[in-house]
Parts: structure tokens; sequence; C-alpha cells
């Protein structure tokens, strides 16, 4: 039974000051007629009219009739009905004892004026101010692509299921059929966002819930950092097991979600639905069956499942502290990957069970062509055993001989496939044979190398769970094969891409740590892809260097890039090849890393010269006043006004005197 009653000066100072933050006696004034007191007898329902602070005594929050909370003195509940119609059906809240609450109804809350409520918001409602606004819901077995949309939608970035399908060309079966695990969903979500022209603005990171990492205190303050510092500009999206999570073993499999906010003071936490036919567009589960729903094992990947977060990046510039843990971690991508419509299979697709050597063969060669190769064409062409392939685990050297045996009746002339071998008669150390076959393909686009590797193991504990099968012949194999694609020395991080549905397309690891889980530890063994003979390409250094006499790389923002280009100007340079490196698209930024070895500096501008790089500005700058590159490219026969051509540049050689250039002496 509840007993409607006043409420104390007190009492009103707690709900307002406390609980919602207003903190002038001229703003808690407002509050004195709107809300009210109420006492409640033990296992008395207390109605979803409106938000509760406990007073006196303690309310139970139950999920599906099973505590998963208490709301003790101080503690507020029920705050989503401030805005929202539905009620959720699955929680409820029932009194422990006699207790005494204030309540401020959806009409109370509705009357305040406008000022009030938005210093409230913040506080009570985190993300879900914004993302209740939004309606969604999914096509059949699509949560995943519908969260994405849904959260580049609260961004300010209206997107709907059919835009990601048509910009990623994603194949429906792929996506409906057995729907996606998490690192399948930020990979097409990256590629989305890039195939929208929107990367430099809109970013995504991905964190895997392994629990030997991982814990439910880390996600709390996980929600609360992203309230904190993300505050509009950041969308959490949980995977989860709906089971768990909901607290009803009658619902099945895997599931996304956005997190739209978290009570701190019960820890219930607020998700918003993509399939509110089903579930509600809001529903409340507790952190910690959140967090054991998501550090459930998703048995497609075999690995527990996780959280993604969008950013806007000009507002947030940072991964989340309370979960950026690993140095191993995912890789957007479209940074690495052609997504020319050829290649895209490679990246919205994962490996067969027991193909994973073939099928990390098969993205290796098409790395390198235009032509995606497909796993089945390997195994016709190399005339393998399909019983064989399915049930034992492949060398580097069996796997060279199976891609030669492939190259010799395929298109692909200019690719090569070899297999090295650490070799113990030297002095070099099996650590250091290893980097030095990192160090031949850092920076190369057009050379890779493939091994295995036991996954656990480079990680540090175990993400990937092992299939228990009492059959030898029908048993998973072990094997998880990685093309390390590039290699950032000055990090010492090695860059990855393998097929298996449990991470990402492309991750990174220590170099340290990826020799550490090879699996052919007693001799280091790799197969090594390369191009021998590169397509001519026009972004590419070396043929940039080699097709042009003078070449100046320039970056637009860069007043030294400007300087530099108004004096090539000014002594009169007019066949010179100028290209811009301030892009960020794949190519430039590979670019930008081979100009940093091969010239040695490491900002623009960059004047090369028959091939060479002449140095720093100041270098430069010097030859200029002596007349030296002048006479140089006057050799050259290019055009070119020499030193005592230019007098009145003595004291203005950074740009034209006034009146132009004089005549020569």
């Amino acid at each position: 039974m509840v007993n409607h009653e006043v409420l104390n000066q007190s009492e009103l100072g707690r709900i307002v000051n406390s609980v919602l933050g207003v903190e002038t006696d001229k703003e808690t004034k407002i509050f004195d007629n709107l809300i009210e007191a109420i006492v409640v007898q033990k296992d008395d329902i207390l109605a979803p009219c409106g938000m509760y602070v406990v007073l006196e005594g303690s309310i139970g929050l139950l999920l599906n009739d099973s505590v998963i909370a208490t709301a003790n003195s101080s503690d507020y509940f029920y705050e989503e009905y401030l805005l929202l119609e539905d009620q959720n059906i699955e929680l409820s809240a029932k009194a422990i004892e006699k207790t005494r609450l204030g309540l401020i109804s959806k009409k109370s809350w509705i009357n305040l004026p406008s000022k009030i409520k938005d210093q409230c918001m913040g506080r009570l409602f985190g993300d879900l101010v914004n993302m209740h606004l939004h309606e969604f819901q999914q096509p059949i077995n699509c949560c995943n692509i519908t969260a994405a949309a849904l959260s580049l939608t609260a961004l300010g970035f209206q997107t709907d299921v059919n835009d990601i399908f048509k910009s990623c060309a994603l194949p429906v079966s792929y996506v409906v059929n057995d729907g996606m695990t998490i690192g399948e969903l930020y990979d097409v979500a990256s590629s989305h966002i890039y195939a929208e022209g929107l990367r430099d603005e809109i970013g995504v990171e991905l964190y895997y819930f392994d629990e030997d990492v991982v814990t439910n205190e880390d996600l709390f303050k996980a929600i609360a950092e992203s309230n904190h510092v993300g505050g509009d500009s950041d969308i959490l999206v949980a995977n989860f097991n709906v089971a768990i999570a909901h607290g009803n073993a009658e619902l099945k499999g895997g599931h996304f979600a956005l997190i739209a906010k978290c009570n701190k003071s019960t820890g219930l936490v607020h998700m918003m639905d993509v399939h509110p036919e089903k579930y509600g567009k809001i529903w409340v589960t507790s952190i910690e069956r959140l967090y054991n729903s998501m550090s459930d094992h998703d048995s497609s990947a075999q690995r527990a499942r996780g959280l993604m977060r969008f950013i806007i990046k000009k507002d947030v510039d940072v991964r989340l502290d309370a979960l950026a843990k690993s140095d191993c971690f995912p890789v957007n991508c479209t940074q690495y990957i052609d997504l020319t419509p050829e290649k895209r299979r490679h990246i919205f697709g994962r490996a067969s069970t027991n193909l994973n050597s073939l099928y990390v063969l098969s993205m290796g060669l098409s790395f390198l062509d235009n032509h995606a190769i497909d796993v089945d064409e390997i195994l016709s062409a190399a005339n393998i055993s399909y019983t064989e392939a399915l049930s034992i685990e492949t060398t580097a050297l069996e796997l060279t001989n199976i891609a030669n045996k492939y190259l010799t009746g395929s298109e692909f002339s200019d690719v090569i496939c070899t297999h090295h071998l650490y070799d113990n008669t030297t002095n070099e150390t099996k650590e250091g044979w290893f980097k030095t076959q990192l160090l031949k393909i850092a920076n190369d686009t057009n050379a890779h190398f493939l091994v295995n590797i036991d996954y656990n193991e480079v990680l540090g504990h175990k993400a990937i769970g092992e299939s228990n099968n009492q059959y030898r012949e029908t048993a998973p194999l072990k094997e998880f094969w990685v093309a390390c694609i590039d290699y950032l020395y000055e990090n010492d991080v090695v860059i990855l891409a393998d097929m298996s549905p449990a991470s990402s397309q492309i991750w990174r690891a220590p170099r340290s740590k990826v020799f550490r889980g090879l699996q052919e530890k007693f001799t280091p063994s790799i197969l090594r892809i390369e191009k021998t003979k590169p397509e001519e390409n026009p972004l590419d250094l070396n043929y940039i260097i080699s097709n042009n006499k003078i070449v100046l790389f320039y970056n637009n923002d860069d007043p030294w890039s400007y300087m530099l280009n108004s004096v090539m100007s000014n002594i009169g340079v007019t066949e010179i090849h100028k290209v811009d490196i301030s892009g960020f698209d794949l190519y430039t930024l590979n670019l930008r890393k081979k100009l940093t070895v091969h010239s040695g500096k490491e900002k623009p501008p960059y004047l090369y010269f028959n091939g060479n790089c002449l140095g720093e500005v100041n270098d430069i700058m010097t030859m200029v006043r002596d007349g030296q590159l002048q006479n140089m490219i006057k050799a050259e026969g290019l055009p070119v006004l020499l030193r005592n051509e230019t007098p009145s540049l003595d004291n203005n050689i950074f740009s034209y005197p006034k009146g132009g250039l004089v005549e020569p002496r």
C-alpha cells in the first residue's frame, strides 16, 4: 500500500542537489511542489510512472523476477520513464522493507523549465537522450548492420541499413545466414565509413572482452569514461549473449545493441535495442550480467564477444583507457586492404573450418593482384586431396609447394612464392633472423610473408577456446596462419592480416610477441610472397623519382613546402614534378613512410634531383644562394635561371621582388 506524504526541506535538498545536480537555492525552490514523498510497505510493487529516489529503506530491482540490483538511500531508479512512454515489462521494482521515497513524475518533469532539465540531462540520461529520438527496426538477422547504422545516425551522420549494404557491396548471405562476429562488423563499419569519405571524421574501435584481460569493473569504468570523455561524440555498441543479458534461458544466440547509459548508483545499464519488436526499444540489465554476456564466447569465433565504439575524431582522440589494456589490437582494415570490388570478398569473409592455411594463402596472393583467388581454385589447380586438406596441418614448406603448383598454371607470372627458414649454422639468433625477414617487407606493398602462429601465445592469454572433439579425423585443426603485411620498425610492431572469425581482418602486435607465438619454433620458417615486376604506380616513390628529374613532395598546409615551391619558381624551374603528400589514402600514407626512410627526413618538403633527396630546406637554400643547384639543373638541359641571372633575388630569395625579375646581366 502506497502512502503519499509531504517532502521535507532536507529531503528535497538531497534529491535536488545530490541526485539532480542542481545547486542554487533559487533553482531548488522550483522543485518545491514538483516532488512528492511516498511510503511503501514490504513487497509493494512500484508503478513505473517517473523517477524514484530512495530516502529511507531499500528497493529490490528485478529482471524477469530475479533481483539484479538494490536501491538504497540516495539511489535513484526508473529515470528512463521521465522520457519514455513504453514500459519495460522485464524490469520491476519491489520494496524489500518499509521504504520512503521521493517521486518525480513525468508530468512534473515536463513542467520543469528547459534550463533546469538541460542541467539534469547529462547526469541522468547519458547517450539515452540522443539515441531514443531515432527509430530503427532490424531486418532478419541484421542486428549487426542495424547497430552500426543507428550509431552513425546518433552521431549525426544519417545512415540506414541499405547504405551499408550498398557502400560495402556486402553479400546478403554473409550477413543474414549466420550473422556476423564483432570482428567482422568492425571491418564492415570501417569499410562503410571509408567508402563514404568519412574516415577523417569518424573512427571505430574494437575491444574484445577476453576474461583474462577485461573485468566487469572495467566495463563499468569504460561506460563512465565514455560519458565523461566522449559525451555526445561517441557511441558504445555491445555484442552479447541474449539469454545471459536478459536473464532468460529461452532466448537464444548473440545480439548487438547500443549502451545508452549506466546508473552509477544502482549499476543498472540501459540498452537501446535495434529489435524493439522483440526486446523493446529500451531495456535494462545489471553491469555484471552485461559483462558476463559480453565475455561469453561467440560459437562462430570460439572467442569472447566485446564492445565497439564509434567516435567523432575531432572531439575524441584517445582510446578507452579502461579497456585499452593489450598492445595487440585491431587496426582499421582500410589502411592496408585494397577496397576495389575484386578485393572486397577478402574483407567480407572468413576461413572455413580446417582450411585456414589455404584461405590465408588465397588472401596473400589476392593482395598482389586484381584477381581475387578462390580457395577452390587452389585446391583444384594444385591437385590437393580435399580430405587431407581438411585433416592435416600445413607447414610453411608444404604451403609454399601448394602455392607454386597453383602459380605454375595461373596468370600470376609476376608473383613468386619462396620458402625461407632459419639457418642454425650462422651466428644470427632465431629472433634476429625473424626481424630481418620483417625488415625486408617494411613499407613494401609488393611483398609479405605467411607464418603459422599460436594466437593465444601471441596475445599472452587464452583468447580462443578449443572445440571438444574426441575424433581425430574430424577435430578442428589448431593452425592459425597470418600474413605479415608490414613492419613498423620505429615501434617494433608487426601489422598482420588473417582470415579467422576470432579477430578483425587486420591487427597489430609487438614483434617479440609474434615471434613468441611461432608454431615452427625449432626452425622458424615462412612463406614469402612478392611481386617481382610491380605495376607502374604513379604514387610509387621509385617510379616517381626514376621518371622525373626534379620532384617536389609537398604538403599544402606546410609553410616550408610553400616557400620551397616559391623558390623553385623564382629561379625559373618550370620542369618540376610536384606531388601532394597531405592525403590519408592508402597510397599516400605508404608514400610518406617510404619518403621518411629513403630521405632520412621526417617532415616535408622533400626535393629530389636525379633520384636523390637534396636534404633539409637550409641545405637546399645554401645550394641556391651559391648557384650550385642551378648549375646542376642546367647541366641536365632543363630550364633554369643561373645565379648571375637573378641579381634582385640577393636580398629577397623567397619571393619575387617588387617589379619582377630583372634582365640578366
